[in-house]
């Protein structure tokens, strides 16, 4: 299903979340196809569902709090949330915070 995942990589940040998506429509695909109708658009099913699951993972985040993504020891940037933080900008700036987290 590579046009689903293209789809899954406009929606998410990594690669990872991209095929974790479409891996998780695949599963609720089968454990619902009684429900799909023969003469219904396979594909628009499927994007529904994946739109749907990505809601939910969204909510589900923003709920529990930033998700911090470390790839390796020796990263130059983390992501956190889909959003890409450079780790030399926050040592720079870490001497610079007091105990007002608005200075920060």
């Amino acid at each position: 299903m590579p046009k689903l995942r293209l789809y899954a990589r406009s929606r998410v940040y990594l690669p990872v979340d991209a095929d974790d998506l479409v891996s998780e429509t695949c599963v609720t695909l089968l454990e619902h196809e009684q429900k799909f109708r023969k003469d219904g658009n396979l594909m628009a099913w499927a994007v529904t569902i994946l739109r749907n699951l990505h809601i939910d993972k969204t909510r589900s985040e923003a709920r529990r709090g930033p998700r911090l993504v470390v790839f390796n020891d020796e990263a130059d940037h983390l992501i956190t949330n889909q959003r890409v933080i450079d780790v030399e900008y926050i040592g720079r700036n870490m001497g610079k915070c007091t105990d007002s987290p608005s200075i920060c």
